[in-house]
């Protein structure tokens, strides 16, 4: 993976850095979204390995990464979450879809079991059970999407990233109308 180096050599305590991951197909919103602090330097990274690799280059950087708060994480929530847990800061439960935020929503979710899922999908002509191929791998995104559209549901599980042939009976899943999404956000607010 490529990436660019733009730590500016400024003291740790004057300045909050902002990491960025830089990984392909990361949407220009994203990317832009470091704009937004203004006096921030800012790192792009492709992972924490080589974060870890600028620390040992950059003193401010380093010290910067042992102040909880003062670095910034932006990129996935594996990313955000890896870099919190290296700052020693907490990282939070996970909280899909907040009841406030749900008004802005194209359709409100429901939280639901993926045993009543399947039979939600059964009964929409969907197959249910079509996660994987004939010789046991996962199918790939494209064709599990086309199996949600069928079924007019998008659903994924709460546990974040929980690769499909994981799923349980008792793996809870949201449900909602199928739509398509151009992007979805997360934010972590650190008080």
């Amino acid at each position: 993976m490529q990436y660019q180096e733009v730590v500016a050599p400024k003291n740790a305590a004057a300045v909050k850095y902002v990491a960025l991951q830089r990984l392909a197909g990361q949407s220009p919103a994203e990317a832009s979204a470091v704009r937004t602090w203004g006096e921030a330097a800012t790192i792009n990274c492709a992972d924490m390995d080589e974060l870890q690799e600028l620390a040992g280059r950059d003193r401010a950087l380093a010290e910067a990464l042992r102040c909880p708060g003062a670095v910034q994480f932006l990129g996935s929530v594996e990313f955000c979450t890896a870099g919190m847990a290296m700052t020693g800061m907490p990282v939070p439960e996970p909280l899909d879809y907040p009841k406030p935020l749900r008004n802005f929503m194209p359709h409100a979710p429901s939280l639901d079991l993926w045993v009543r899922a399947r039979e939600k999908i059964a009964l929409s002509g969907a197959d249910p059970f079509r996660l994987t191929t004939a010789d046991g791998q996962e199918v790939d995104d494209h064709a599990w999407r086309r199996q949600e559209i069928l079924a007019d549901i998008h659903l994924k599980p709460v546990q974040t990233k929980l690769p499909r042939a994981a799923w349980r009976d008792d793996t809870p899943v949201w449900l909602m109308r199928w739509h398509p999404f151009d992007a979805e956000f997360r934010a972590y607010v650190f008080l």
